[in-house]
């Protein structure tokens, strides 16, 4: 990726958010209930909950499935439209949502880095249409960054984010980056880079920087990006006088504040323990599973960059498989670790799509194949200089069969056979949406016609 000199990559979050209904307002055919943020109102967070309720009013409209955020007409991010909002029962649109068993609201995060360079970001619900048309995208409001201030840069350690699926070579990528003067990766139980420092901060900074933090509902599509919170609401009836909206404002940015100097304090640490081992350390580098909080390093880091690695869907099955067999894996558990996989799989290709011109993508067969051009192209997005010796000495590691090696492959081991076995059983196209089509297209795989969702 080309990038002018001096060009601002990282997306910043929003600090001050203004809400308004699209021109045109809503259709028709379905009334919506917005909770918060209110239309024509402005919020002040890192992230911000978005809620509310979708009601067709016609027995015959479909049931929007999904919350779309879309920047400059393209999707960049969506999250599925929840459960019911019982909060909600006593709006207008009650006597609907009852009807339709209260099934259609919505509770999600506005994510941070969708910060458009012009223009605002529309969020709509897409509602299936009949037979093979698409589906129809419903608008409901839309969202532009009204200035604010955002925080001081942290003057230490930037941070390098690789973004993977375990199975996908990202061990041996950061094994293969630590032998750069500027790059300090971190080890734990014997991997590379297997470590969540700098993404805990940014959990930590998504939870206590958020608008509503305080209660259970802060959550992207429907898992916590956070281990434990206090749950309750931070809500209070606010009088004419606005002295309790005014209390709870203050509480909001005493969190933020807290939140910012908590990660200054973090990265202070990571930057003398980077420096301590390696005097001309640039880079953290660690893994980070999609973790949706991670942009927010972009906002508090000296620089943030990110690298998603991707893998064959169909190898990265027969080897997920075969590895957990090496490993003596009970067959409960792997059926249940590769239940889970089509939604590591589009966890992984909705940061890549909300973050596609920042990013720098890396596929498996290229590291493997030519693991000297790959760490070049790395280095080069990094702005960071690359000697024909660092490169032959990473292309010599990449090549060797050491007890690391060995601990993360399975090409010596005969369980091949009995992983199709697993492979079959656990995935088809039917856990698999039109997405992954398109997931295929971007990371230039052939979809694999057992895999697709179209057969």
């Amino acid at each position: 990726m080309q990038v002018a000199e001096g060009t601002e990559l990282v997306r910043m979050p929003p600090f001050r958010l203004r809400v308004s209904i699209p021109p045109g307002g809503w259709p028709d055919d379905y009334g919506f209930s917005i909770e918060h943020p209110q239309p024509e109102g402005a919020i002040e967070a890192l992230t911000a909950n978005f809620r509310g309720f979708v009601v067709p009013k016609r027995e015959t409209a479909p049931v929007p499935r999904d919350i779309v955020f879309m920047v400059a007409g393209t999707e960049a991010w969506r999250a599925p439209i929840e459960l019911s909002r019982p909060d909600l029962a006593r709006s207008e649109h009650a006597e609907g949502a009852l009807r339709m068993g209260m099934a259609c609201g919505f509770d999600t995060v506005l994510p941070s880095f969708l910060n458009p360079a012009g223009g605002p970001v529309v969020v709509a619900v897409d509602v299936a249409q009949a037979g093979p048309e698409p589906p129809r995208l419903v608008p409901l409001v839309s969202l532009a960054f009204d200035g604010g201030t955002p925080p001081t840069r942290h003057g230490g350690i930037g941070v390098l984010t690789i973004n993977s699926m375990g199975r996908s070579g990202s061990s041996a990528l950061c094994r293969l980056l630590s032998l750069h003067p500027k790059l300090y990766v971190p080890t734990l139980g014997g991997q590379y880079g297997e470590v969540f420092v700098a993404g805990h901060l940014s959990r930590t900074l998504a939870v206590l920087g958020s608008e509503g933090a305080l209660s259970d509902a802060n959550r992207v599509h429907e898992s916590p990006d956070f281990v434990t919170l206090p749950s309750g609401y931070s809500g209070m009836d606010v009088q004419p006088d606005q002295r309790e909206q005014k209390c709870r404002d203050e509480i909001q940015r005493a969190s933020l504040d807290g939140a910012i100097q908590a990660a200054h304090r973090g990265l202070d640490a990571l930057t003398s323990l980077a420096l301590s081992r390696k005097p001309r350390a640039a880079w953290w580098v660690e893994k980070s599973w999609s973790s949706p909080s991670a942009p927010l390093l972009g906002a508090l880091a000296s620089r943030w960059r990110e690298i998603v690695l991707v893998r064959s869907p169909e190898d990265f099955l027969r080897s997920q498989i075969a590895f957990h067999l090496k490993l003596g894996t009970p067959r409960a558990q792997l059926l249940q670790h590769l239940e889970a996989t089509p939604l590591k799989f589009q966890k992984l290709y909705s940061s890549f799509r909300a973050r596609r011109d920042f990013v720098h993508l890396v596929r498996y067969e290229d590291f493997v194949a030519r693991p000297r051009d790959v760490i070049a192209g790395i280095l080069d997005y990094l702005k960071l200089g690359a000697s024909k010796r660092f490169l032959a000495q990473a292309e010599t590691l990449m090549g060797k069969d050491d007890a690391f090696r060995r601990m993360i492959s399975t090409a010596s081991t005969p369980l091949i056979a009995p992983a199709a076995e697993f492979e079959v059983a656990a995935t088809d196209s039917s856990s698999l949406g039109a997405w992954f089509v398109e997931m295929c297209h971007d990371f230039g795989y052939p979809v694999p016609a057992r895999l697709d969702p179209r057969a």
